[in-house]
């Protein structure tokens, strides 16, 4: 489905008129910013509400009863289930009870969420790496004390993270401007991809927790090219730009990240689209630009 309504306040360098962005999932707020509810899959979790005793393999410090798993003086433990794909993305929700001491986190994989240090219910996308496991973690420097209830992992749909546009030919840059962002919920922009309907080959250049991040996906396959801490700034405009042959790289707030980046992966570079990427409707932009 196309959104043209993102046309009031997000624009294009382009000669192109007008720029329609391709994405169901993706909508406008009322301050013409743009946002993102991507599809999810069914429950990946078997007792997330601590019915029983049952379903979750338990860290030391971890135990089940009345209704809620709870951690006690837990120390870099995790309560887990195997039930993730390595590379895919994902969305977590838990609850914490109550939390006396220390934090407790998501685990997707051997990819953790911010530690939480208060009651309240969380949510936290990530990209599953290394591991299958789906679970929630206690810190790594302080034994942690608390109860968690209602855990639950779902699988994002790859194709409904990506709002997009059909350049039709290799554009020299994508860049977007994010208002505001879930330090929980990666966002920022994609370039040089191969189908919006079924995406295996791009770029992403995206911000998660305190870090910009750039991953190329070959052929389904992901591969980490860039990570460094950046201070988010309201507004600040990101930008991934093909330079000479097959180096990119990615400026943000007017500085470049890092150093340049090799990409020169055949299923990659001679793609044509490009556009908006986010795994929550917490992360609003406010323009996109092509070059």
């Amino acid at each position: 489905m196309a959104f043209e309504g993102i046309q009031a306040n997000i624009t294009t360098i382009t000669p192109i008129v007008p720029l329609t962005l391709t994405g169901a999932t993706w909508n406008i707020d009322v301050n013409n910013r743009a946002f993102n509810t991507p599809t999810l899959g069914s429950e990946l979790i078997g007792n997330g509400t601590f019915a029983s005793d049952t379903a979750w393999t338990k860290g030391t410090g971890w135990t089940i009863g009345s209704g809620v798993a709870t951690a006690t003086a837990a120390l870099s433990s995790s309560l887990n289930q195997v039930a993730l794909t390595i590379g895919l993305w994902y969305t977590a929700v838990f609850t914490i009870t109550v939390i006396t001491v220390g934090t407790i986190r998501t685990r997707i994989g051997n990819n953790f969420g911010n530690n939480k240090t208060v009651a309240g219910t969380y949510t936290n996308s990530g990209r599953c790496l290394l591991s299958t496991v789906a679970g929630i973690a206690t810190s790594s420097n302080t034994a942690s004390t608390g109860s968690i209830d209602n855990v639950s992992f779902k699988l994002i749909t790859l194709s409904t993270v990506f709002s997009t546009f059909n350049f039709g030919k290799i554009a020299a840059k994508i860049a977007a401007k994010i208002f505001s962002r879930d330090s929980d919920q990666p966002c920022g922009v994609v370039g040089w991809l191969d189908s919006a309907v079924t995406p295996a080959n791009f770029i992403i250049a995206y911000f998660y927790d305190t870090s910009l991040l750039v991953d190329k996906c070959v052929a389904g396959t992901y591969t980490n090219v860039l990570t460094s801490a950046v201070t988010f700034v309201q507004d600040g405009e990101l930008t991934l730009e093909e330079l000479i042959g097959d180096q990119f790289r990615v400026i943000y707030n007017g500085s470049q990240v890092g150093n340049n980046i090799t990409i020169s992966d055949a299923g990659i570079i001679n793609n044509t689209i490009y556009g908006l990427f986010s795994t929550s409707s917490s992360n609003l932009f406010s323009e996109i630009f092509f070059e």
